[in-house]
């Protein structure tokens, strides 16, 4: 009973800030085997035959004695990667509506509204990811022909460290008027290895490449423009999420034609803009057409700061 109130408890007082995640319960990133088991003592079993999520291997490390979340019972796993305790897992038993719902009510208040992923596998399947990666958390459900296949939340040391490498990334080529600490560090003065007067280099958004370049007139630089074609959904909402986070909210405007439509977000403080361009394939239940993005681009004018 003293694990499974204990248990209860873990999930359901996590930090509010992402720079606070350094793990989950007692269980923090890096902890070899032995530091888990010592963790909780005569409570975790080794299974070496369990599907590893990818970057781990070595099997699952669970938690034994019933644990459950809102009376629901589930399973915990910790899995490592080369840098020891990097995923822990927590999977509903018996996968039912309204699992995901009170999971997302408890967090959303503290960790702001999630982003949203949904894949349709083929004609039956389809999966749906709910992810906090500030956090370092996400939370996914499977369906097969409308039934629920499953249903886990992630606690994850590399879904964070993705966030954080985006985050940092964004914030270099942002003015010093955000909030970031690592603004204004990308496109140095031009010199004459730059050719046409540009510098272009590869981009990383999470596991989504963009290109970076950085425009000079006259040796002083004019603009910055990083550009994403075919983003995958989830960097194109980090993106979004990040400069607004960074820069607080824009001013849209919205331009649309038989098969995409435009989105153009304006931070005029901070010479900044997001153009978001999307195939239409379908309406939103608020009625406005929308689709996959094909195309995003931050440019930033240097000049008028």
């Amino acid at each position: 009973m003293r694990l499974l109130c204990t248990l209860f408890l873990l999930l359901l007082a996590l930090p509010a800030q992402a720079q606070s995640v350094d793990g989950f319960g007692k269980f923090k990133w890096g902890m070899t085997p032995d530091e888990v088991r010592a963790a909780y003592p005569n409570q975790v079993r080794h299974d070496p035959e369990a599907k590893n999520p990818e970057g781990t291997a070595g099997g699952a490390f669970q938690l034994v004695g019933g644990p459950k979340l809102f009376e629901q019972a589930i399973d915990v796993s910790c899995y490592f990667g080369k840098s020891g305790l990097s995923i822990v897992r927590v999977t509903f038993e018996t996968p039912k509506e309204g699992n995901i719902q009170r999971v997302i009510d408890w967090n959303e208040p503290k960790w702001g509204q999630p982003v949203v992923n949904t894949k349709k596998i083929d004609a039956t399947r389809t999966r749906r990811e709910w992810s906090w990666p500030w956090e370092g958390v996400s939370l996914r459900e499977a369906k097969d022909d409308g039934r629920i296949r499953y249903q886990r939340l992630d606690f994850s040391a590399d879904l964070h460290r993705q966030w954080r490498n985006a985050d940092t990334a964004v914030c270099s080529i942002l003015p010093r008027s955000s909030n970031c600490s690592f603004s204004d560090r990308f496109c140095a003065q031009q010199d004459s290895s730059m050719a046409r007067g540009r510098r272009e280099q590869s981009f990383p958004i999470g596991r989504t490449e963009g290109q970076l370049a950085c425009k000079y007139k006259d040796y002083e630089r004019e603009d910055v423009r990083l550009t994403i074609e075919r983003p995958t959904q989830a960097a194109a909402e980090w993106l979004l999420r990040i400069l607004t986070r960074r820069l607080g909210d824009a001013v849209d405007a919205r331009t649309e034609d038989a098969d995409t439509v435009m989105i153009q977000s304006t931070w005029e403080r901070h010479g900044i803009s997001l153009r978001v361009v999307r195939k239409i394939k379908g309406k939103k239940k608020g009625g406005e057409r929308s689709g996959p993005v094909t195309y995003m681009r931050v440019k930033r004018k240097i000049g008028s700061q």
